[in-house]
């Protein structure tokens, strides 16, 4: 009985390192999905609070031509008198994102 207690205590911390190890290096991505707009998934940077309808009114004040065929995945990195969109044709967390940058001033 003892034995069995001690084997079943054994598993249940091999598998408390196994999950606890598993989570540690999950990826955490430095992007976070804002919402959907015009057929494109709008993404901001984790740490910047601006609002998923901040980010389309910037996009809809965009004079540069956006081309679909560019891709759906459009990323709002705020700077200083700009706006500044990633516009990929996959993720960017993909292991090559392919992606063109489209900046602005105002």
């Amino acid at each position: 009985m003892i034995i069995l207690g001690s084997i079943l205590i054994l598993l249940s911390t091999i598998a408390l390192l196994i999950v606890h190890g598993h989570e540690s290096h999950r990826y955490h991505s430095h992007f976070q999905l804002l919402g959907h707009y015009d057929s494109y998934h709008f993404y901001k940077m984790t740490t910047d609070k601006v609002a998923f309808e901040e980010v389309v009114a910037a996009y809809d004040s965009l004079t540069l031509p956006i081309c679909r065929a560019n891709g759906h995945y459009l990323y709002y990195i705020r700077e200083p008198n700009m706006d500044l969109f990633l516009q990929c044709l996959n993720p960017v967390e993909s292991a090559v994102p392919k992606c063109m940058t489209i900046k602005e001033r105002y």
